[in-house]
C-alpha cells in the first residue's frame, strides 16, 4: 500500500504541470487500494498503530493533490482536497455493507460521514489556520 502511494506520488512532483483534476484522479486510486477490503479488517482500525499508517499515506497522497508544504497536517489537508478521511470512509463502508438491504442506506451513510467529517475538523488540535478559513467544510463542497 506505501509502495503504491510512494510509486504514485513520483509523478505528482509538486513543482509539475499536472493539473489538480488529474491529481485527484490519481488520489482516487490510492483511497480505493486503501479502501480495498476495508470492511473485513474494520476493526483492525481500532488498534492506533494501523491507523497512523493508513493516515500517513492518505495525508501523503493529499499533499500532493493540493501541493502543500510537507507539513500541513492530515486534517487541513483533507479540507483542501475535499476528501473524506479514511477512518470515516471504512465507517461508512462498513454501516453501508452492514445495512446493505434498507432503502437509502448509502444517502443515510454518507450523511453520518459528512455529519462526523465536521465534528472531527471541529475537534481537531490541528489546521486551526485553516479552519478558520474553511470553518463549514458542507459550503466548501457546494
Amino acid at each position: 500500500m506505501a509502495t503504491a502511494t510512494a510509486t504514485l506520488t513520483r509523478i505528482l512532483a509538486n513543482n509539475s504541470g499536472i493539473r489538480s483534476s488529474q491529481r485527484r484522479i490519481i488520489s482516487s486510486v490510492v483511497s480505493s487500494i486503501l479502501r480495498y477490503g476495508g470492511v473485513a479488517w474494520n476493526s483492525g482500525l481500532n488498534i492506533q498503530c494501523n491507523q497512523q499508517k493508513l493516515n500517513s499515506v492518505q495525508r501523503r497522497m493529499n499533499v500532493r493533490v493540493i501541493s502543500a508544504y510537507r507539513t500541513v497536517s492530515l486534517e487541513a489537508a483533507c479540507v483542501v482536497a475535499g476528501v473524506m478521511r479514511i477512518s470515516v470512509l471504512f465507517v461508512e463502508e462498513f454501516y453501508y455493507h452492514k445495512n446493505s438491504g434498507t432503502q437509502n442506506v448509502r444517502i443515510r451513510a454518507r450523511e453520518s460521514s459528512m455529519a462526523n467529517k465536521q465534528q472531527l475538523w471541529n475537534s481537531s488540535e490541528r489546521g486551526r489556520w485553516t479552519h478558520r478559513l474553511i470553518p463549514n467544510i458542507k459550503e466548501m463542497e457546494s
